[in-house]
């Protein structure tokens, strides 16, 4: 995901103040947008800032001071904020430089929350502006996905709620919207987040095995359970997907997935266990230490998920792709709901063993 945007409205006067603070945003990964290192000589001021930056930002940070607050170029920027929050859901932050300014606000300030950073209270007020940027890009994004995807978000959660309505509310980590196959699997440090076990559902696993065959061993020889769910072979769908992705998905499986675990002695490591499904999933995932088989006593703080919804994409590597992580605070709505959908794909499941033996 790239480094969330967020643009810089300010008064010349607090230019020294506002040049520390744009320095220390990029250093934590923030685009800082600052007209000193944006601008260059020639450009319209009002294309530039008005019709370009302020729209494309995540966020919108305005520094409100006894001299900002008389800027004309301030309050135009700021109107331009407003009508963008208004369209496009801008979050505009709202920061001054002491209790006292409170006092000075216009009218159609009021209404909006004040937080106050200085060189006095520096620490707080900047990581309050990197926590409220960062929400800022991760709800862009998904409000962009949904319209660009939505036909992947349905009803499929407890009380009408959709996976969108749900992945707003707790431990979004990452998402992306692949629209080539140059990202196509999940980092390997992921992987190196499971202490117990990793599960992984897919379609066909091919890029898994394809790509990742290392990492499977890895996984295994650290004693670490590894159970993997893909389609069946002979699963009522695989005619339809095949010729969607003009491949022979059957014959995929069975030589690419099947074949090669046999050949790298995967299914010989007593910690591995493959299914097949009969059925088309609405999602397929990775979960760390979620305890498919539920032998243990199942701890959802420890749990992480990647997600990618069913699309109508010409590939099924392609598409929306979530990344959660379970935290304390965080309910569990989303968690439950992801983890007992994926217990019921595996219980649902024949095993890899049953199927070699009618083979």
């Amino acid at each position: 995901m790239p480094n969330p945007t967020v643009f810089l409205s300010y008064s010349r006067s607090d230019e020294i103040f506002i040049n520390r603070l744009a320095t220390d945003l990029r250093e934590c990964q923030i685009n800082a947008w600052y007209d000193k290192w944006e601008i260059q000589p020639g450009q319209s001021l009002v294309k530039r800032i008005l019709e370009e930056a302020i729209p494309r930002a995540d966020a919108f940070f305005v520094y409100l001071t006894p001299q900002s607050i008389k800027s004309k170029w301030v309050k135009d920027e700021l109107e331009t904020a407003l009508v963008e929050a208004k369209r496009y859901n801008l979050r505009i932050l709202t920061f001054v430089d002491c209790e006292k300014t409170l006092s000075y606000l216009p009218s159609y300030l009021l209404t909006k929350k004040c937080q106050i950073i200085n060189n006095d209270d520096y620490e707080l007020g900047i990581r309050k502006i990197i926590k409220s940027v960062s929400g800022a890009a991760h709800l862009k994004q998904l409000r962009a996905l949904e319209k660009k995807v939505s036909c992947v978000f349905q009803p499929t959660l407890r009380k009408g709620k959709t996976l969108i309505d749900s992945i707003k509310e707790t431990g979004l980590v990452d998402i992306e919207n692949r629209d080539d196959e140059s990202s196509n699997v999940p980092p390997s440090k992921f992987y190196n987040l499971a202490i117990n076990e990793v599960f992984i559902s897919g379609l066909t696993l091919e890029r898994t095995f394809d790509l990742q065959i290392n990492m499977l061993h890895k996984i295994l020889d650290k004693n670490i359970r590894l159970f993997l769910l893909l389609l069946h072979p002979k699963a009522e769908i695989i005619p339809w997907l095949s010729k969607r992705e003009k491949r022979d998905l059957e014959s995929i499986i069975n030589k690419n997935v099947i074949e090669v675990a046999q050949r790298e002695k995967i299914t010989e490591y007593p910690n591995f266990r493959m299914r097949l499904m009969k059925k088309f999933p609405s999602f397929s995932a990775i979960m760390l230490d979620g305890d498919i088989e539920k032998n243990e006593e199942q701890h959802l703080s420890n749990i992480y998920f990647r997600i990618q919804p069913t699309t109508i994409y010409k590939s099924h590597h392609n598409g929306l792709v979530i990344q959660l992580e379970k935290l304390k605070e965080t309910p569990n709505s989303i968690f439950d709901f992801i983890y007992d959908e994926l217990c019921q794909q595996w219980n649902n499941s024949i095993k890899l063993e049953t199927y070699l033996l009618n083979k």
